[in-house]
């Protein structure tokens, strides 16, 4: 079976080419490139926008909630996959929700030191990050706020500090909630679909948006009762290989397209 995920190469580590990974690691299964001149079995084609190719087969993975620009062409899909389906105003009937996962090669805890009560990693563009992290210098804590290269990198400075935390400008699940469970205990905004993924109290700790009173409480607790928390982080890195990998998403659009492996 032959495969193409389109995208733009350039983008390390991002949804695409961690699920061109997945797919290489499945029996049976071929990762072809554009050069490849048969038509494959199945395009996904996905975020960053690199215009549409076309297969036996062809599905369009949405991962920018915010990007409508090409919704026009969602009806020329077999599927269209939604990593959230708060934009269902689109009008979407062959829309399905598939959300963003884990991979252990590159997110997973390290065993360093842990110097820092919180760390968040994150643009700083983005609306209510500042008054969130003001918050928190305010409380005694001592939080980092840092970027670092994806993957291994993120993954080792986040397991410096004893829990983070997400918040989406968007309202939506995002890559971050799946990659930084990963690793740590996270507070979580709770977002639309998110308990369709995780259970709250079990998995994570969340948060309602612009409550700073209780998203300090839920901070503290993770600060406060750290072993507690690590539990927690433990029963959602057990939950996210089961449910929420890349290949559990490879698998799910090759049955979609009826060519499981």
């Amino acid at each position: 079976m032959k495969v193409r995920i389109n995208y733009k190469r350039e983008h390390v580590l991002q949804v695409p080419q961690l699920l061109e990974k997945a797919f290489t690691e499945l029996k049976d299964v071929q990762t072809v490139g554009s050069d490849y001149t048969d038509e494959p079995d199945l395009v996904v084609n996905s975020m960053p926008w690199n215009g549409n190719q076309r297969g036996k087969h062809t599905v369009y993975w949405e991962l920018d909630i915010a990007e409508t620009a090409h919704y026009q062409e969602y009806q020329s899909f077999q599927t269209v996959y939604f990593p959230s389906m708060m934009n269902q105003a689109l009008t979407c009937p062959n829309g399905k929700f598939l959300p963003m996962a884990n991979d252990f090669d590159y997110y997973h805890p390290f065993d360093v030191e842990k110097d820092l009560d919180v760390i968040f990693m994150g643009r700083m563009d983005r609306s209510l990050r500042a008054e969130y992290i003001e918050r928190l210098e305010k409380s005694g804590l001592k939080i980092l706020n840092i970027t670092a290269e994806r993957g291994l990198p993120t993954a080792q400075m986040l397991s410096r500090a004893k829990c983070s935390f997400q918040i989406s400008e968007f309202k939506n699940l995002e890559q971050r909630n799946f990659e930084y469970s990963g690793v740590l205990p996270m507070v979580l905004e709770r977002v639309e679909d998110i308990d369709k993924v995780f259970t709250e109290d079990e998995h994570y700790k969340g948060y309602d948006r612009e409550n700073y009173e209780e998203f300090e409480s839920q901070i503290r607790w993770c600060v406060d009762n750290y072993e507690d928390a690590i539990k927690m982080r433990d029963r959602m890195i057990k939950h996210l290989k089961k449910n929420h990998t890349y290949k559990n998403r490879a698998l799910e659009i090759l049955k979609d397209a009826n060519l499981q492996t």
